[in-house]
């Protein structure tokens, strides 16, 4: 599966600096996370007012997942599902005839 033009993934070249994490988060899992994210950024800006802080709070992360790639807790706990994602379609490519 490719990335949109607006997403970020491992094909696109990196620059050397730090300010660009490393890609551990799947495509599909990025995709769901940038549209959980977008609907928890309207319930920060429309639902219940005790609720907002930390429906932007979430939101945030979750839009900031999706947009980069990159998940600092999956960073913490050694999981890459970007690579695994890679991997199986690379397994799968190699399975099918020409």
């Amino acid at each position: 599966m490719h990335a949109p033009p607006f997403i970020p993934n491992e094909s696109t070249p990196a620059s050397t600096s730090r300010s660009c994490p490393r890609v551990n988060v799947g495509m599909n899992e990025r995709l769901v996370s940038l549209g959980t994210g977008g609907m928890l950024l309207l319930n920060s800006l429309v639902g219940p007012r005790r609720s907002r802080p930390l429906s932007f709070l979430v939101a945030a992360g979750m839009v900031y997942r999706g947009l980069t790639g990159h998940c600092s807790a999956y960073q913490m706990l050694g999981i890459d599902s970007a690579q695994r994602e890679k991997d199986e379609d690379e397994r799968l490519g190699q399975a099918e005839p020409d």
